[in-house]
C-alpha cells in the first residue's frame, strides 16, 4: 500500500540529519531516526547503487555504536515507493518508532533526542562531515559513476578556485585509509576530453552501453596514492586524464620502459596546468611512480 510521508527535520550543512520525524501516514507509527542525507552518496555513486551505498554505510556507523535495545537498528519501514522516502528508509542508523496510540512522554523523547545527538556527535567524530567516508569507492564504481554523470541529462557543474586546492576528504575505513576521489571531477575530464583518449583521440574503444558514448577511464596522471606527499589536491581537473582501457591498464601495469613514452606525452601536455594547481613534480619524478606495478585504486 502506497502512502504519502511527511517529513520533519533539525539537519546541519553537510546533509547530516540530527533527527528526523517520518510519518507513515495520519494513522500510523512516526519514527525518530538518526538518519542520512542520500544527496552526499548520489555525488559520489551511480544510481545503481547508491541505496546500497547508503545501507553499508548505516551499517558501518552502527559497528562504532553501543546499541539502545529499544532503537531500530539501520533501515525502517516507511512503506515508501519514492526517492525521498526510499531514501531514508535505507539510510537510517538508529530510530525510535512511536506507534499513534502510544507515544512517549515529554521527558522519554527528549531522552531519546539526547541518546541520538550523543551518537551523532560520535559518528561525526569518527567520519567528518559525511558518512559516506565509512564506504569505500571502488576503482569499478568511481568509473561507473564518473561516466553516468558526465553524460547524465543534467551538465556537470564542477568549478575550481585558481591555485591549488586543499587536499580532498579522507576515508574513515577501508584501503589504505587514504583519501577520496570525487567522481564528478572525472565526469568533468571525460566531457572536456570529449570522451576520446588523450594519449591518441583515435584508439579504439567500444561504446558504453548504458551511456551511448565511447567508453573512455579517469586516471590521476600524478597518482592518487601520493596525495599524502603533496599539500594540494591531487584530485584536480588539471590532474585527471581520460584514456582509453588499453592505455589505462598499460600505465598501470606494463613495464616501466613501456609506460615511458605515454608518460613524457601527458607530462608535456599537462606539465602547465598541473604548476597551475600547484602540483610540482618533474619529469623522472613522474616516472619513478610508475616505476612499479600500480593497482588499480591507486590511480
Amino acid at each position: 500500500m502506497g502512502v504519502d510521508l511527511q517529513y520533519a527535520d533539525h539537519s546541519d550543512s553537510s546533509g547530516w540529519l540530527l533527527h528526523r520525524f517520518a510519518f507513515r501516514s495520519r494513522y500510523e507509527p512516526c519514527f525518530l531516526s538518526l538518519n542520512q542525507g542520500v544527496t552526499a552518496f548520489r555525488k559520489l555513486y551511480s544510481s545503481k547503487v547508491v541505496l546500497d551505498k547508503a545501507r553499508q554505510s548505516a551499517e558501518r556507523a552502527l559497528s562504532y555504536l553501543e546499541i539502545d535495545q529499544t532503537c531500530i537498528a539501520g533501515e525502517i519501514d516507511l512503506r515508501a515507493k519514492l526517492d525521498l522516502g526510499t531514501g531514508y528508509q535505507s539510510a537510517a542508523i538508529l530510530s525510535y518508532e512511536y506507534p499513534i496510540t502510544a507515544l512517549p512522554s515529554k521527558e522519554a523523547f527528549c531522552e531519546h533526542v539526547r541518546i541520538l545527538l550523543r551518537h551523532y556527535a560520535r559518528l561525526h567524530k569518527i567520519a567528518g562531515s559525511t558518512l559516506a567516508n565509512l564506504v569505500v569507492l571502488n576503482e569499478s564504481e568511481y568509473q561507473q559513476a564518473a561516466i553516468e554523470k558526465a553524460t547524465d541529462s543534467k551538465p556537470v557543474e564542477w568549478k575550481e578556485q585558481v591555485g591549488g586546492e586543499p587536499p580532498p576528504p579522507k576515508k574513515a575505513v577501508g584501503y589504505n585509509r587514504g583519501y577520496q576521489r570525487n567522481p564528478m571531477v572525472a565526469a568533468k575530464a571525460l566531457l572536456d576530453a570529449n570522451f576520446q583518449c588523450e594519449v591518441d583521440p583515435v584508439h579504439a574503444t567500444f561504446i558504453s552501453q548504458t551511456r551511448n558514448k565511447p567508453y573512455v577511464e579517469a586516471h590521476h596522471l600524478v597518482p592518487f596514492a601520493r596525495q599524502c606527499e603533496f599539500a594540494v589536491s591531487l584530485d584536480v581537473l588539471a590532474n585527471v586524464v581520460a584514456l582509453c582501457p588499453l592505455c589505462h591498464k598499460l600505465l598501470h601495469h606494463a613495464t616501466p620502459a613501456a609506460k615511458r613514452e605515454i608518460l613524457g606525452q601527458l607530462f608535456d601536455q599537462r606539465k602547465a596546468k598541473l604548476e597551475g594547481k600547484q602540483i610540482r613534480v618533474t619529469r623522472q619524478e613522474l616516472l619513478g611512480f610508475y616505476s612499479r606495478d600500480l593497482p588499480e585504486e591507486e590511480g
